[in-house]
């Protein structure tokens, strides 16, 4: 009988539809036409499975051929196995597994593209409720692209020994040695990306990068430091890393990025970035060199990391930003001095500030003068209050090309598309953006609409910036 003496199992199925659920993991192997060939022997006495061979082939992935026992099958089954494969492909694998089970919790995975070959041997045993999985795996030729013409990464190369326990980790788990990643190449648009390499390793679920990442990018460098994900198999979200920026030229940089030309550098160390959950925050500051004065950056964080609408978050301060250079940068007319102030609670959502408070006003500094010119001055006339600077200020407006000012600044408040705009100074019930001279040729310019829609402002900034200036 079978109680003692094994009954031989052997045959091939082929599959031309089914699925595949298991926990919150879901397959159609509609279109991958799965292939089971398997030999092996069943035993009842203890209702278990000897494989000798099996091998499970997808059309989009390859092969993966199993050998090993799997015990008490009605009961409580039980695996010690092992598995290797010699022709897994990455892609078919991404496509068919990783983007149709989180491309709906995670969106930005539906618009990446994998690639590569991977090889791999491991030896799992436990059961589905602790089950240790100790292998190897060596992948070639691997690449992960964003949209046409955005971004890419590869070649990557990996050699990494493993070791991960599902579904916690394990209290007496094997140390694995450590594995090399090398990426060879890559772009961020038209900027090409130096190769890099590091230690890496995955022991308990924990996924290590024992060096600093380098990247020489945009001028400058960029390096990441103390990267770790503490549970990647349960908490691929859960990472931290330390970063330090230094003298990236924000020209290239906003080059590739098709804003408007800055000059300057970029430069900061951030002691740590922690992901939590779908949250990205930093500590430490970030500065950047532009305009001729200094910009920090801090109390960044990112809401909703990995969704379709991600949502930043920061304060700011600026210093010592030289007027003349910011106009010229995004032709705004000329206007001369310096600048100061602040952002905080600045929230970006979509590409757009959702919320924000922000303070502006020029200081006097030696051998700075302070001028504004006709065109400027129509188009900030324009942005406070929809009119044309000719209508509010009659033939004034045409007598000069450019006019003195004494102070010039603002107080803003954004919330819920309603954005409330104080000048610099305030007197008889006016806002004044800009405070003339005592001596001419002078003028104010005079806030007439205090509170304004935020999309009402984008359209007037959008008429400024398309409106040819006039010629005298």
């Amino acid at each position: 009988s079978t109680a003692r003496h094994p009954m031989r199992v052997t045959g091939k199925l082929s599959l031309q539809r089914g699925e595949l659920l298991w926990g919150k993991f879901f397959a159609d192997l509609g279109g991958q036409r799965p292939v089971l060939d398997f030999d092996g022997d069943y035993l009842s006495n203890d209702d278990s499975v000897r494989l000798r061979q099996a091998r499970l082939t997808l059309l989009s992935t390859g092969s993966i051929e199993v050998s090993g026992t799997i015990n008490q099958l009605a009961r409580r089954p039980s695996v010690e196995i092992q598995a290797r494969s010699e022709e897994f492909r990455v892609g078919g694998f991404f496509n068919f597994f990783v983007q149709e089970n989180f491309k709906r919790q995670y969106p930005i995975i539906d618009k990446l593209t994998a690639g590569g070959q991977l090889a791999f041997q491991l030896h799992a045993r436990g059961n589905l409720d602790r089950l240790i999985t100790e292998g190897r795996m060596t992948l070639q030729a691997g690449e992960l692209r964003g949209k046409p013409d955005e971004w890419e990464i590869g070649p990557v190369a990996l050699t990494l020994p493993f070791q991960i326990s599902y579904p916690e980790r394990s209290n007496n788990a094997n140390r694995t040695p450590p594995g090399i990643l090398s990426i060879r190449g890559g772009r961020f648009g038209s900027r090409l990306l130096e190769p890099i390499t590091s230690v890496v390793s995955l022991s308990n679920n924990t996924l290590i990068f024992h060096q600093p990442v380098r990247l020489a990018i945009f001028g400058g460098s960029a390096e990441i430091v103390n990267l770790v994900w503490p549970d990647v198999i349960n908490e691929p979200k859960s990472m931290s890393f330390a970063l330090d920026l230094r003298l990236l030229q924000l020209q290239e940089l906003t080059d590739a990025l098709g804003w408007p030309r800055f000059s300057g550098t970029l430069s900061g160390a951030i002691p740590q970035i922690r992901s939590t959950g779908d949250t990205l925050r930093s500590e430490g500051r970030v500065q950047a060199d532009l305009f001729g004065g200094q910009l920090q950056i801090n109390q960044m964080e990112i809401e909703n990391l990995f969704s379709a609408i991600p949502s930043l978050k920061l304060a700011a301060r600026f210093q010592d930003i030289h007027l003349e250079q910011v106009s010229d940068t995004f032709e705004f007319g000329k206007i001369s001095g310096i600048l100061e102030g602040a952002v905080n609670d600045l929230v970006i959502t979509e590409g757009q500030p959702a919320r924000f408070q922000a303070n502006a006003e020029t200081v006097e500094r030696p051998g700075s003068s302070q001028w504004i010119s006709i065109e400027a001055l129509n188009k900030i006339t324009i942005l406070s209050s929809g009119q044309d600077s000719n209508v509010l200020y009659g033939g004034l407006a045409g007598l000069f090309d450019n006019f003195r000012y004494s102070k010039m600044g603002f107080k803003a408040s954004l919330r819920n598309d309603k954005l409330i705009l104080r000048g610099v100074e305030s007197r008889d019930g006016k806002e004044f953006l800009v405070v003339g001279t005592l001596l001419p040729p002078t003028v104010n310019i005079i806030s007439h609409t205090q509170e304004i829609g935020f999309s009402e402002l984008l359209r007037r900034l959008e008429r400024i910036t398309t409106e040819k200036p006039q010629v005298k």
